[in-house]
């Protein structure tokens, strides 16, 4: 709002008779007061002698100024106090409590909780959990600790007794017999007791699976294989053309009903003091576990890698290689021994820069009391794809590392596993592929 300066006569008028002791002669004087009405404070006209007395209106502040002999002074009264706070009223009455509402209807009722299972890994580098059917995740058992140092050398023993031959038989419940020709002629049953293995020859089969005293279900066929592929055709225990169905286990149709039977898993000599080491031309792992060989036999259209051999600190040839179980676990721990007598033969197809074996598995007691000298057929270096087949009598021991004796028939009487091994001089690397494998 513009304030617009202006000057205007307020009208008072006093009038004094002033009585002359003189004379008779009366003068009427009369005084006007005039008020400055001004916009702001800084805006006043000065405050000096001859305009002492005078009054001003600061529109801004609404404020009147007298001015006085020490300037402009407001004339507005000082600010009275603040009246005392009144007392608080009384509280009023409660008000009535409301009618009761009507009750809701139930809620609906919620879903059924579902058990939950833990399953060891193929692997048995961990464990699934497994709800209701589906599996959830995965526990992976801790990685072991850095290699002692190895300890200083002990003295040598006393030479030991002379040794004395002995025979194996199998009996019906799957164990066996040995038979040793000592004067007595005494039988003993191979127990689960171990043998410390002591191998002196160029062959030496792992891992060691945990030994079994079960003979697992008859073998079923095979799985026949939809194909062109003259690798894959007619009845397949494995084959390529089977991972292009996420098929990645051998069908052994001997599962001991753990559902774990056919899983692939590989091996080395790193337990004996070697660095020999398989290389995959693809990670590995799936959701359920991180070592499983899906993506490789994807890409390879079957089991490949790389071998590359370094003796370490072996006392004899390098080695890797892989295999499978034949009829798995009853309990996710105890690998069960089956029959495949009836099989009659074995046939592989592969290719590899490398020579290798096929040996049959007994179990640990039975691999620890054979010294690890276990019934095998070579399988020599393929550059194209080559299918070797072989009867049982065909699997023999080297006969060197001074364990106890087993046949082919006899060993494939109460197989656990199957080991494909690559084996050669320190340094040497080569590539390998596991194309197919049928039974006779």
């Amino acid at each position: 709002m513009k304030i617009t300066k202006f000057t205007y006569a307020i009208g008072l008028t006093v009038g004094f008779t002033l009585l002359s002791a003189c004379g008779d002669e009366v003068t009427n004087v009369t005084t006007k007061t005039v008020i400055e009405t001004v916009a702001t404070f800084e805006k006043l006209s000065k405050c000096e002698n001859d305009n002492v007395g005078a009054l001003a209106f600061v529109a801004d502040s609404a404020k009147t100024y007298t001015c006085t002999e020490n300037g402009w002074v407001s004339t507005d009264g000082i600010d009275g106090k603040d009246g005392e706070d009144g007392k608080d009223g009384a509280d009023g009455n409660d008000g009535k409590n409301g009618k009761k509402g009507t009750k809701g209807a139930d809620g609906k009722d919620g879903k059924n909780g579902f058990a939950c299972i833990t399953k060891e890994l193929s692997s048995g580098k961990g464990y699934k959990i497994v709800c209701d059917g589906d599996s959830v995740g995965v526990i992976l058992n801790g990685e072991d600790g850095p290699r002692g140092k190895q300890g200083e050398k002990g003295d040598n023993g006393k030479p030991g007794d002379t040794g004395e031959g002995c025979e194996m038989s199998p009996r019906p419940n799957g164990t066996y017999l040995v038979t040793c020709s000592n004067a007595s002629a005494e039988i003993y049953e191979i127990t689960p007791t171990p043998i410390i293995p002591t191998p002196n020859d160029s062959t030496s089969i792992g891992p060691t699976p945990s030994d079994s005293t079960s003979i697992g279900p008859t073998p079923s066929d095979s799985t026949q294989v939809a194909t062109d592929d003259p690798d894959c055709a007619g009845p397949r225990l494995w084959c390529k053309a089977e991972s292009k169905n996420y098929n990645y286990r051998v069908q052994t149709g001997l599962d001991a009903g753990y559902d774990d039977s056919g899983y692939w898993f590989s091996y080395t000599d790193d337990a004996d003091g070697g660095k020999s080491k398989i290389t995959w031309p693809v990670k590995l792992g799936n959701e359920y576990d991180e070592y499983a060989f899906d993506p490789v036999i994807e890409h390879c259209q079957g089991l490949c890698g790389t071998v590359t051999l370094d003796k370490g600190t072996l006392d004899r040839n390098p080695f890797a290689g892989v295999g499978f179980n034949l009829a798995g676990t009853s309990d996710g721990s105890t690998l069960v021994a089956s029959t495949i007598v009836e099989w009659y033969s074995i046939c592989i197809t592969y290719t590899s820069d490398l020579p290798g074996i096929l040996a049959i598995g007994v179990g640990d007691s039975l691999n620890q009391a054979l010294r690890y000298d276990l019934p095998h057929v070579n399988l020599p270096t393929a550059a194209t794809p080559d299918e070797k087949c072989f009867v049982w009598t065909d699997f023999r021991q080297t006969g060197n590392a001074g364990g106890a004796a087993i046949s082919g028939p006899e060993a494939a009487a109460r197989a656990v596993s199957f080991y494909i091994e690559f084996s050669s001089n320190d340094g040497d690397s080569g590539d390998f592929n596991i194309i197919s494998m049928r039974k006779n």
